[in-house]
Order: C-alpha cells, then sequence, then structure tokens
C-alpha cells in the first residue's frame, strides 16, 4: 500500500573521503514496515556489496550507526522519506561498542 511507502535516499559507500561532501545519488522504495536488514540487503545488492562490508548511519557520517537492524524501517524515523550514510566498515552488533581516541602531545 502506498500508506507504508517511503523513498529512502543513500549514498554509494566507495570512493567518500574524510572531506567529502557525499551525495545521496541513489534511493529506493520499500514498505516502512520491513526490517532494516531487508532494507540493507537490497542496497547491498543493487550496489553489487557484501552486506558485511558497510553500515548504516541515519542522516549523515556524524550519526549513530544503526545497529540494531531487526527493527523496521518506520521505527528509524524514515515514514516517507529518509537518508542514510553508507560507510565501508565491519557494522558493529547489538551489543558491541566503538571507542574512538586519539594521542596528542600537549606538552
Amino acid at each position: 500500500m502506498d500508506k507504508y511507502r517511503c523513498i529512502v535516499r543513500y549514498n554509494h559507500p566507495k570512493g567518500i573521503k574524510d572531506n567529502d561532501a557525499p551525495t545521496s545519488d541513489y534511493q529506493i522504495g520499500i514498505d516502512n514496515r520491513k526490517r532494516m536488514w531487508e532494507l540493507k540487503k537490497k542496497i547491498a545488492e543493487f550496489l553489487n556489496l557484501d552486506e558485511d562490508t558497510f553500515l548504516l548511519r541515519r542522516g549523515n557520517r556524524f550519526s549513530n550507526e544503526i545497529r540494531d537492524l531487526s527493527t523496521t524501517i518506520s521505527e528509524n524515523s524514515m515514514i516517507n522519506r529518509g537518508t542514510l550514510f553508507l560507510e565501508l566498515g565491519f557494522p558493529s552488533g547489538v551489543d558491541d561498542f566503538k571507542l574512538k581516541f586519539g594521542i596528542g602531545d600537549y606538552s
């Protein structure tokens, strides 16, 4: 039904550099009652990528990773339109944590 159809825009994760502003050149129409893993699978098939080689972020590169792929698309605030940022890397599990830290010389 059109009532549940949403458009999700996303970028291609290959070729993104740190300073690049990625463009959401791709979009997919999908029922927002579907699970995030179903959306990720469709995106992976379209981009010819392995699902375990990229992660999903809601909106942009600075957003939190969507780790629980058993949630529905609508539960991730994508009801009519949404944007995902795809990033190359190993996806985190629901119970995993990633820490970023740096070492600096403060002398």
